[in-house]
């Protein structure tokens, strides 16, 4: 079982909510850009923290239980 520090917890929160600001918000080009550059850099941040090999085994079990095939 992963377990996240508090860092990591707060950096994936930042990640959904990055995501949901970059698929649903009405932003101008140049604000989606940015929102998008940030996003990048929080999950850089977030794989350099947790380990590559951990961090995609994470990710793949959260799209395995948030949106099962």
């Amino acid at each position: 079982m992963i377990m996240l520090s508090n860092y990591e917890s707060k950096l994936m929160s930042r990640l959904v909510d990055l995501n949901w600001e970059i698929h649903n918000g009405n932003h101008p080009d140049l604000i989606r850009e940015a929102l998008v550059q940030y996003y990048n850099k929080t999950e850089a941040e977030l794989e350099d923290s947790m380990g590559l090999a951990e961090y995609r085994e994470f990710m793949r079990k959260g799209r395995e239980m948030f949106a099962p095939l």
